[in-house]
């Protein structure tokens, strides 16, 4: 190395501070304001049952359904189709016993029904024989509710 010659220092390119501190020019596209809408979707009317065991015997189920429609809706005209299930044990087994469908005013109401049935072939209907009847409004689920599980309900029948 001569004199004449560059140092090693001098050969690299030096950086001044205003390189240093530049930030690079980058556009970012402007953000739409976020707009939030409040979607209300109604609440599906409600089908219970409940049971009547004044008018429940060993033989016979009495019961009333209930349609409680969603308030914040308009109530929708006529009535309400609801099929009603009723099982009991025979030799053990659960098994249908009746089915009907029940007409319940759309705008929310109830109706009463009385179903009779034969006693089943193992009973041994003595007087203060207990028989457990159930009963299930809406059984296939084919109305949308806010509760399913007011939907069944079990009964005991009293013979005199």
């Amino acid at each position: 190395m001569n004199r004449d010659s560059p140092s090693f220092e001098e050969r690299i390119p030096r950086m001044t501070e205003s390189f240093l501190t530049k930030q690079p020019q980058t556009s970012t596209p402007a953000t739409p304001p976020l707009t939030v809408y409040s979607l209300r979707y109604p609440a599906p009317p409600d089908i219970s049952v409940s049971p009547d065991p004044q008018n429940t015997t060993c033989h016979q189920a009495s019961f009333i359904v209930t349609l409680t429609p969603d308030p914040n809706q308009a109530s929708p005209s006529g009535d309400q189709a609801i099929k009603v299930r009723v099982t009991d044990k025979v030799f053990g087994n659960q098994q249908t016993v009746a089915e009907v469908v029940l007409f319940v005013s759309g705008s929310g109401g109830k109706t009463a029904a009385t179903i009779g049935y034969p006693l089943p072939e193992d009973a041994f209907a003595g007087p203060g024989w207990s028989n457990d009847v159930v009963v299930i409004a809406d059984p296939e689920n084919q109305i949308e509710e806010s509760d399913e599980s007011n939907n069944n309900i079990i009964i005991a029948g009293i013979c005199n």
